[in-house]
C-alpha cells in the first residue's frame, strides 16, 4: 500500500448481484481488488477471498458508467460505477463508495484514457 496512488477500503468488484466487496489499490503498475472473505465481512458469505490484478499497460480505456436505480439499491448508494476494459478484451466494474475524484485523478496521473458515459447535467 505505501506505493499506491490510491487506496480504497470499500470498492465493490462486479455490477451484478453476484458482486464482491473488498479494498482497490491503484499502484504505478497495476490494479488491485483484493476482496474480503465472509470472515471479514457479511456481504462476502460463502465466498473465497479473490485477488484480481490489473496491468496498467493492459488497460485500453476506463469508462465512468452512469448508476442504475437497482445498483444504487444493491450496493447501498454507492458513488461511482468505473468499467475498467483491457487490451485482452477482459471487462472488470468497479464500484466506488467514495474517493471517485481521487481515483479519477489517480487514473490521470498515469495517462490512462478516461471517458464519462454518464448523462450530462
Amino acid at each position: 500500500m505505501g506505493d499506491a496512488d490510491f487506496a480504497l477500503e470499500t470498492c465493490y468488484y462486479g455490477s451484478g448481484l453476484h458482486s464482491r466487496p473488498g479494498t482497490l489499490l491503484l499502484t504505478p503498475s497495476v490494479l488491485i481488488h483484493s476482496s474480503y472473505s465472509w470472515r471479514q465481512t457479511l456481504w462476502a458469505i460463502g465466498e473465497p477471498r479473490i485477488r484480481i490484478e490489473v496491468q496498467l499497460s493492459d488497460v485500453v480505456e476506463v469508462r465512468r458508467c452512469p448508476l442504475s436505480a437497482l445498483l444504487g439499491l444493491v450496493q447501498l448508494c454507492p458513488e461511482s460505477h468505473f468499467r475498467v476494459l483491457e487490451r485482452g478484451g477482459r471487462v472488470h466494474d468497479l464500484i466506488l463508495q467514495r474517493g471517485s475524484s481521487d481515483f479519477t485523478a489517480a487514473l490521470t496521473k498515469h495517462k490512462i484514457r478516461l471517458t464519462d458515459e454518464r448523462p450530462s447535467a
